[in-house]
Formats: structure tokens, C-alpha cells, sequence
């Protein structure tokens, strides 16, 4: 390898943030630690599949571009990307073409829906950016205003008299029990203040939570319990399953909103994501991508 070369793969590997994996040493050994264009372009293409596997095509195609910029010479990275620019236009005409007849039916929140898939394809496109424009937002039906109900009319009844005798006064009679029908509702013990930072306290608490599928409290209990005791019998395993279950479920909801145009929501779910899992690249992407739709939409005139 030429030291041209050499240097060259250098900054590549320094703009990607990979000069951690390069040896400290300066001189001729400094090219033995360089890797191949290759081994730096090959993260891009499996993250490019995975990607395309999940219907992100727009960002599928920026890892794509990303690794051929490393290996130009790459065919098969070109060609996939061929295909997948491809496959972006035809899904884009269809998204466009299956909107406009919607609308043409007054079917508006179905228009929308693929209005914003198209959108989320090609954000810069002002065909539809405008189209978004002119479909009418789908609102909410007022509820029927609930009128009070009319008194009913009250007639006296005798009440019987209640024979009383000199020992018990009617004031100090005993009161019937009455039994209430609904079941009671199961509560989470709370733990007493003395004992809240006891860890086989936090651990019960923790579990209990968990029976219960309340991730977010087992979360920040098993934190609280990690702090007090590390290590304090499977407390680790517990809290690194609900932050992954977490991070999931997050994640997917900002998916959901997304899909549900509360876009705002959606990246609020993801800085989410990014509390529990700081390098979650998919949440900060989504996030980047949905601030430009919002910024691409805000400038755009109101028809």
C-alpha cells in the first residue's frame, strides 16, 4: 500500500469516527492499522440492508451512497442502490397516484396517509409537499353536549316509627354495614420511608412492578435499587431486559405517531430512546429526518 493511499484511508477512517481502531504509533508502523476501504465501506452495507428490510428506503440509500463513497469500485453496493432508487420512485408515483384518488372519494385521512408516506420517501418533493397542503387535516367530531337530567318528582313517604327503648337511644343505635360491590383494587405496596432504600425493599417493589407489566416504574426502581446495591442478585439482568423493552417500545410508538402524523409526538418518543440508549443511530436519524419534514412544512404556504 502506496503512503498515499495510506494517508488517504486515514481520513476517511478519522471523519467516520473510526481513529480509535488505529495504532497510537506514528511512522511506518502507522499503515498497519489502517483498514482496507472494504472492511470501513462493509458497516454501511449491512446497515443499508437492514434498512431496506424495514421500508426505510430513504436513509437505506444513504448508507448505500456512504459505502460507496469508501468503495467506489464496489458493483454490488451499486447496483443495489440502482435498485433501490428505483424502487423509491415507484413506491413514490404509487403513494402520489393512491392519494389523489383518495381525496377524489373525500377518503382525506387515507390521502394523507400517503401523502406523508411519499413525504417521508422524498421530503423535498414540493408535488408533495403541496398536495399534504391541500388535503383537509381529519377532525375530531365534537362530542353531543350532555344535558342534566330533569329532577324527578319527589313524593312524601311515611317512615314507619322506630320503637326506641329507655337503654338505647335512638342517636347511639348501632348503623347497619354496608358491603361495597366493586372489588378492590390491587395496589403496590409502597415502601416506608425508613425502609425505601433497603434493597431487598426496592427488589420486592421492583418485581412487583414487573408482575404488574409496568416497565417504566420497575425501570427507575431497579435503577434506584443498582445505585444502592450493585450487583444485588439478578437486579442487573432485570434492569438491562426493561431497558431494552423499553427502548423498543418507545421506539415503535414514535413509529406509530409518526404514522399517525402527531409528528411532535413522535420525536418526543424517540428522545426517549435516546435517554435509555444514547447511540441508538435509528431514533437520532428519525429524529433529524421528522425536524426537516416539520421545518419542509412550516415553510411551505397554507392554501
Amino acid at each position: 500500500m502506496s503512503r498515499r493511499r495510506a494517508l488517504a484511508l486515514l481520513l476517511l477512517v478519522l471523519a467516520s469516527g473510526g481513529c480509535a481502531s488505529l495504532s497510537r504509533s506514528s511512522g511506518p508502523t502507522l499503515t498497519a492499522g489502517v483498514p482496507t476501504a472494504d472492511e470501513l465501506a462493509a458497516p454501511y452495507r449491512t446497515q443499508a440492508v437492514e434498512l431496506e428490510r424495514e421500508g426505510q428506503l430513504r436513509r437505506a440509500a444513504d448508507a448505500w451512497t456512504n459505502a460507496l463513497a469508501l468503495a467506489p469500485g464496489h458493483e454490488p453496493s451499486r447496483q443495489a442502490l440502482k435498485r433501490l432508487r428505483e424502487r423509491m420512485d415507484r413506491e413514490f408515483v404509487e403513494h402520489m397516484t393512491e392519494g389523489w384518488h383518495a381525496l377524489g372519494r373525500d377518503a382525506t385521512a387515507e390521502a394523507r396517509r400517503h401523502f406523508m408516506a411519499a413525504l417521508a420517501i422524498d421530503p423535498d418533493s414540493r408535488e408533495a409537499q403541496q398536495a399534504l397542503r391541500a388535503t383537509p387535516a381529519p377532525t375530531t367530531r365534537p362530542a353531543p353536549p350532555v344535558s342534566a337530567p330533569e329532577p324527578k318528582p319527589t313524593t312524601a313517604v311515611a317512615r314507619p316509627a322506630v320503637p326506641t327503648t329507655p337503654s338505647v337511644r335512638p342517636d347511639t343505635a348501632p348503623k347497619p354495614r354496608v358491603e361495597s360491590a366493586a372489588p378492590r383494587a390491587t395496589v403496590t405496596p409502597v415502601p416506608r420511608p425508613a425502609e425505601e432504600k433497603k434493597p431487598e425493599v426496592l427488589y420486592a417493589a421492583a418485581k412487583a412492578h414487573l408482575a404488574g407489566h409496568n416497565d417504566e416504574e420497575a425501570y427507575r426502581t431497579l435503577t434506584q435499587l443498582t445505585s444502592v446495591s450493585p450487583g444485588y442478585k439478578d437486579s442487573t439482568a432485570l434492569l438491562r431486559n426493561v431497558r431494552t423493552r423499553l427502548v423498543q417500545q418507545r421506539y415503535q410508538d414514535g413509529l406509530r405517531l409518526f404514522r399517525e402524523e402527531r409528528l411532535e409526538a413522535a420525536i418526543e418518543q424517540w428522545r426517549g430512546v435516546l435517554e435509555l440508549d444514547p447511540k441508538h443511530a435509528y431514533a437520532r436519524r428519525n429524529i433529524e429526518q421528522t425536524e426537516r419534514m416539520l421545518r419542509t412544512l412550516a415553510a411551505q404556504p397554507r392554501q
